[in-house]
């Protein structure tokens, strides 16, 4: 068994789901608080150690997210996120 981790760019179908996936949560949590939230831009444009980020900068607000992913780890898990996302920060 080798050792050798390999990482594929994201692709743009996933990207897509990602995205999806993100505004369906930004709509849920409107709906728990009954707000308007805005949506939010996505930027895959992280590289390290870090999943993601939230990032505020003045009135400008976006997540930040990993441009590659790790061989076996998938965005298939974005169906799931859907139906159960949580709202953890208010």
């Amino acid at each position: 068994m080798s050792n050798e981790i390999i990482i594929n760019p994201v692709s743009e179908y996933q990207r897509l789901q990602i995205v999806e996936a993100t505004n369906s949560c930004v709509e849920k949590a409107g709906g728990i608080f009954s707000r308007h939230f805005s949506l939010l831009t996505i930027d895959f444009d992280l590289r390290g150690k870090c999943a993601g980020m939230y990032q505020v900068r003045g009135k400008k607000r976006r997540i930040r997210t990993l441009r590659c992913q790790q061989q076996g780890n998938s965005v298939a898990g974005i169906h799931d996120l859907r139906k159960n996302c949580l709202v953890q920060h208010q």
